[in-house]
């Protein structure tokens, strides 16, 4: 009873600490529902002794936003938590290690059109056209900067498609710079 009671008290917290976080980060929910059920299972294989709720919840924010491909660094993320950087990188890899997990660094594009297109409002048809175009810059080799290539791809294929996705509606959703968009539109051009 007593370490049901426990586990019941720290997901509280962690919640509440999440939610302080995320008041200032402003952070998408699937983050949110995404630290909740890492901390859970760190929780439920007994790997939290030792670790305060704190450094382990701002070690899983760090690890779903790098995975994610959210700009966050461990020094951001120590600022605003209090956490000392160094033990919260500590924390990090040792949170990866005991819960399995294994940061992407190459991050998969399609998978970022897939999040950000229902903001966009943009056609099953643009979406699919995009992956496929995406697909092919993969196999050619030319993805650099995946959420820069995706968010290009997207405001291209929409455009074919006689969409109306402005270019800066498509910054703000992706969270990139008009210039990037149209460095990498001239070079794709005569792809799509």
């Amino acid at each position: 009873m007593c370490a049901v009671y426990n586990k019941v008290n720290r997901l509280r917290e962690a919640r509440l600490f999440f939610d302080s976080i995320n008041s200032v980060l402003v952070l998408p929910e699937f983050v949110k529902s995404e630290v909740a059920r890492l901390y859970h299972k760190l929780l439920s294989i007994h790997e939290s002794q030792g670790l305060s709720t704190e450094r382990a919840v701002s070690a899983l924010v760090y690890y779903v936003c790098t995975r994610d491909g959210y700009h966050l660094s461990i020094k951001d993320i120590s600022r605003l938590t209090g956490v000392n950087k160094y033990s919260l990188f500590r924390t990090y890899k040792t949170m990866t290690r005991k819960l399995g997990l294994r940061n992407r660094l190459i991050i998969n594009p399609s998978s970022i059109v897939n999040r950000y297109a229902d903001n966009l409002r943009v056609s099953f048809k643009t979406i699919s056209e995009a992956i496929r175009v995406l697909k092919q810059l993969e196999e050619a080799g030319l993805t650099n900067d995946p959420t820069v290539t995706a968010g290009t791809v997207v405001y291209l294929t929409a455009n074919k498609n006689n969409e109306r996705v402005s270019i800066n509606k498509v910054c703000r959703e992706f969270k990139i710079s008009e210039s990037a968009i149209s460095n990498l539109k001239k070079k794709l051009e005569g792809i799509t």
